[in-house]
Parts: structure tokens; sequence; C-alpha cells
């Protein structure tokens, strides 16, 4: 029973201190990070009820020191009626609640050593692990750098030119409906998975070392997924694939691409099915529009991304996702705008999911998001106050939410969060320590959550709903 209740305390600070210390980015950007929301407006279809109540994020870190530190505290009616955080030197984890009489460590040395004994991970988990990050970083190095990222690039199209070049049909005009036209040069292929594997082995010979990289990514991805059929030098993972791609491949210098080509395999029960698939890829003069088409059987599904900039600076995107499955329709388009000058930030998202069958008729919820913000700077940093809206509509009725937010980037010497307390060591605290730690946290949490639901606009709203 104490190893148990052990992890899981241990598992929810370690899971604190992952998620609120974005350590890279905090360690090159800035040394505290503040998040804040209040004053709150729900919505609830005909009610609106104003919330006196707020929630603050405080992240604070030192790059000489490797320190890191958070609070989180929650407001209501004016008041602090929640606070807690955790700290890191490097060395030893601290956590604690305001009103607790005690908090709690852990020091990384000896969470070390049972990582080795296999309490919280093996040697070999631990030793997999690190192997994915070294190999995937490896890879993504040599990737990175731009001579090889050419070499790779002038090598694939060499490849290509010499399997398709046979296929090359000249410049042709393709009328692509609502679109209009577009001239482009077409290049028409049909190959199979086999030639597809021999093609990515020759890719490969160009640049052994390329292959040795990513056959090390892969095979330590498979080690870490304890799964046999690592991939090999001989297989390269792609050979055997009993597929045929017949279609016509077409671009012009401008950027445009369209792609129609059809899929055949073999189907669940043994025979022969082909998958049409379109992709058209179009610049526009202020944006691009992107549309792709999938077909299987009587099922469908297309997809749509336009992006455009206004002169303005106003920039927007929209993607619509629509399937037809069965005879039953569905669809969901999501837009996204953006307004930035004169110091203000404007971004809107807006979704709308669509459905249409036989049984259910037709049937929409929209969900909108909205942020209107302004930049401050100050003698520390900078600062973004704004307002932030977030809302559902589904069968006429409303519900929605809306609040102050305020994210500083400061220069901030002090902890986010002085922890009180004698600090027990969670690795060696006995049954009885442990199960006193876990009750006063629950009793200081419980408190806190009383005082907020007293909070002005919590109790109306809790007594409407029929919860308090």
């Amino acid at each position: 029973m104490k190893k148990r209740r052990e992890c899981w305390i241990l598992a929810l600070v370690l899971a604190v201190f992952v998620l609120c210390t974005p350590a890279g980015v905090m360690a090159q950007t800035f040394d505290g990070f503040a998040l804040s929301a209040s004053d709150f407006v729900i919505v609830l279809g005909e009610k609106t009820y104003e919330i006196d109540a707020g929630i603050a994020l405080d992240l604070r870190s030192e790059e000489e020191t490797n320190h890191f530190s958070a609070a989180l505290g929650m407001l209501a009616g004016g008041n602090e009626v929640f606070k807690g955080g955790y700290s890191y030197d490097g060395t030893t984890i601290k956590a604690g609640l305001d009103g607790m009489t005690q908090s709690i460590m852990v020091p990384m040395d000896a969470l070390d050593a049972q990582q080795e004994t296999g309490s919280v991970l093996s040697a070999e988990e631990s030793a997999q692990i690190e192997a994915v990050m070294q190999t995937g970083a490896a890879l993504s190095a040599y990737l990175s750098d731009p001579a090889h990222a050419e070499a790779f690039e002038a090598n694939a199209q060499a490849l290509l030119g010499e399997r398709f070049g046979g296929g090359y049909q000249g410049k042709v005009t393709l009328n692509l409906g609502e679109q209009g036209t577009v001239d482009v040069e077409q290049y028409d292929f049909s190959v199979t998975g086999e030639e597809i594997a021999t093609l990515v082995d020759s890719l490969y010979e160009t640049d052994p070392e390329l292959w040795t990289r990513y056959q090390a990514f892969v095979n330590a991805i498979e080690a870490l997924a304890d799964e046999e059929g690592a991939i090999t030098a001989e297989t390269k993972g792609l050979d055997g694939a009993d597929i045929t791609l017949t279609g016509s491949f077409c671009y012009n210098e401008a950027g445009a691409v369209v792609l129609a080509m059809d899929v055949t395999g073999k189907g669940e029960d043994g025979a022969a099915e082909t998958i049409p698939l379109d992709v058209i890829h179009l610049p526009r003069e202020n944006g691009t529009w992107t549309n792709v088409y999938v077909q299987t059987g009587s099922d469908e599904l297309e997809m749509i991304a336009e992006t455009r900039r206004e002169a303005d600076g106003a920039r927007q995107m929209q993607i619509a996702l629509n399937v037809t499955e069965g005879g039953e329709q569905s669809g969901v388009t999501i837009t996204l705008e953006s307004v930035g000058k004169d110091g203000t930030t404007d971004v809107s998202a807006h979704c709308e999911i669509a459905t249409a069958s036989a049984e259910a008729g037709e049937q929409t919820v929209e969900l909108v998001a909205q942020y209107v913000g302004t930049t401050e700077q100050t003698q520390s940093g900078t600062v973004y106050p704004g307002t932030l809206g977030l809302s559902v509509e589904e069968d006429g009725m409303t519900f929605g939410v809306q609040m102050n937010t305020n994210v500083r980037l400061e220069k901030k010497d002090a902890e986010a969060y002085v922890i009180d307390g004698e600090p027990v060591n969670l690795l060696e605290a006995d049954e009885e320590t442990l199960t006193m730690i876990g009750d006063e946290a629950v009793n200081v949490a419980i408190s806190g959550l009383f005082s907020l639901m007293g909070a002005p606009g919590v109790t109306e709203m809790l007594n409407d709903l029929g919860l308090y």
C-alpha cells in the first residue's frame, strides 16, 4: 500500500514539474512567465452570470543555476482562496500548498537510484528512452544541415526524373471547374510498391550516413515498443507492398501542383480494390487553395484548405472536411482569422460541425473563440492584457465564457512560490506520514473549493443548475 500511495503522489508532483515548466523555452527567452484570468462572464442559455473569481499561474527560471519554480493560485471575491507551488534547484523537487503544515520533497539522486532498481523505470527502459531521443536528435541534426538537405533533395529529384522522365506529356492546360484553368507540365506514371521500395533503396544508397541514422532511429523506437521485425538495410520496410499507383502529376513554376492518382491493391476480401486520390494545390494572388479528395467504395472524404492575406494585414485560413459514409454526411469547417495593427491583436476561430442522416435530420454545432488584446512594454518585460471568449451554440442554445487575461514575460529574481512547512521526503516517508499529508492536502483543496463556490455569481449559477 505504501509503495502505491508513494508512487501516486510522486507521479502527481512530477507531472506538475514537467507540464508547468517549459524549461528549454524559458531558459532561452525570459526569466518569468505569468498568466492570469479573471472577471469571468458565463452564458448558459438565456442566463448570464458575472463571476468574481480568478486564476493565476506564475513560472520562473534561472538559467545559471538551473532553478525553476511555479505557483498556482485562485481568487474569489478579491481574496486568495487557494495557492500552491513547487521549486526545483537542480537536485531536489519541493512542493506544497498554503495551509499545510508539511511540504513534500523528492531528491533527484534518490529517484535515479530507484530507477536503477526498477521501482519507477528499469535501467533497460531508461536506456531505451534515451536511445530514442539520441538517435532522433542525430537524424534531425543531419537533415537540418543545409548541405545534407540540399543533397537529399537533389538525389531525390534525379532518381524521380530517371524513373518518370519517360512519362513526360509536355505542357497542358487543365480545366479545374470553379477554380478556372491552369497551365502545367504533365507527367504520367504507373509504379508498383516494389518499384517504390527500389527507388527508396537507391535514394539511401546515395547517402549511406542518412540511412544509418534513420535505421538507428526506427530500430530504437521498435526496441522501446518491444516489437519484432526491425527495419534492416535489406528491406527498408517497404518491400512486398502489393499496390500499384497510376495517374498524372502536374506542376508549374508558379507553385501549382495537381495530382490525379488511382491506388490499386487488395481489399479485405482479397479482391482488387481501386481508391481514387486527387490533390490540387494552387497559389493565389493573396494566398493558396488546396483540395484533397479520396473515395473508397461509396464513402468519400474531401478536405479544402484556403489561406488569404489582405492588404490591411488581416490573415485568414479556412479548413473544411466533408465526409460521406454509408449515405450519411458530416462536415467540419474551421475558420481562423487574425488582424494585428497599432499594437492590437485580434484572433478569432470559428468551427462549424454539421451532420445529416435519415434518422436525425440535419444538426449543426458552432464553436467560436476570439481573443482581443494589446502589447505593453514595461521596464521588466512585456505584458499582454486582453479578453478571451469561447462559446458553443447547439439547437439554438448558447453556452459560453468570457474572461480578462493577462500574460507577462518579465525578469524576476525571486522564486514564484515560497514553500512553508516541514519538508517530507516522499521516498522515505512511512505509510502514516503519507496518509496524513494526503488527508491534509485534500482538506486544504476542499476548503478552497468551498470558498470558490461562495464567490459572487458562482452560488447563483450553481443554484440555477440545481447543484448547490
